[in-house]
């Protein structure tokens, strides 16, 4: 994996850092802002102890939160796995075991009494918003704080994780039995959205509504495409 989307967003940085990249509620987050949070979330993950198998589970709504963990999960080079929320506990337990997750980023909003038993499978936790923070356990530090621990443009060094483990693992919903664990690699999410560019020709005067959940390919990969486009 040659970085490709980090090149993207951080082309759009340098030519129109102002340009907005992210809308999420009252919140708007430009391009220079955007690649300075992706680089410190990358630089604080070098914080945690992490191992060769180590790999990052987001489970968060479309917010820009997921997009920073995602980006910088790729940029430092270790394993991402984005949860489908729609799942039962149950389900996102067999998900973190199949897949040996162990960092969570998690919303306030999924903090509940049903899902705290899910928190202990996690030795590092990071948390969006106002949950309690004894909800989700021990070793859970609040998303700015997490930040504060990055700084951006500091040098990445890439985190040394097994050679079979992928960039990122989407799972299937588990419809006619376990879900299954699909092993993508950035460069092909980067051809998808070739592909997906040679039909659909945004720019960056574009303001584009995804309505579909960021944890499945399609509403990943349109995500993907707007902001590889400066859109």
């Amino acid at each position: 994996m040659s970085g490709e989307f980090y090149q993207y967003l951080q082309t759009h940085a340098k030519e129109n850092p102002s340009h907005p990249a992210i809308i999420d509620g009252e919140s708007c987050l430009s391009y220079g802002d955007f690649i300075s949070q992706i680089e410190c979330f990358a630089s604080a993950l070098s914080k945690l102890e992490l191992n060769p198998n180590s790999k990052i589970g987001l489970l968060c709504l479309n917010q820009k939160e997921y997009l920073i963990a995602f980006f910088a999960a790729l940029l430092k080079g270790v394993p991402v796995i984005p949860f489908n929320f729609l799942l039962k506990p149950e389900d996102l337990a067999y998900i973190t075991q199949d897949a040996g997750i162990d960092t969570l980023v998690v919303d306030s909003v999924f903090v509940k009494p049903e899902t705290t038993p899910f928190f202990k499978f996690f030795p590092n936790k990071i948390l969006i918003g106002p949950a309690d923070l004894e909800q989700v356990g021990e070793g859970t530090l609040r998303w700015d704080k997490f930040m504060d621990m990055g700084y951006p443009g500091d040098p990445i060094k890439r985190h040394e994780r097994e050679e079979h483990i992928p960039d990122v693992i989407l799972y299937t919903s588990g419809t006619t039995a376990k879900p299954k664990g699909v092993m993508l690699e950035e460069s092909q999410f980067d051809a998808n959205s070739s592909g997906f560019l040679q039909h659909l020709h945004f720019t960056p005067e574009d303001r584009v509504i995804v309505a579909l959940p960021l944890f499945h390919s399609f509403g990943n990969i349109m995500a993907l495409v707007l902001l590889r486009s400066g859109a």
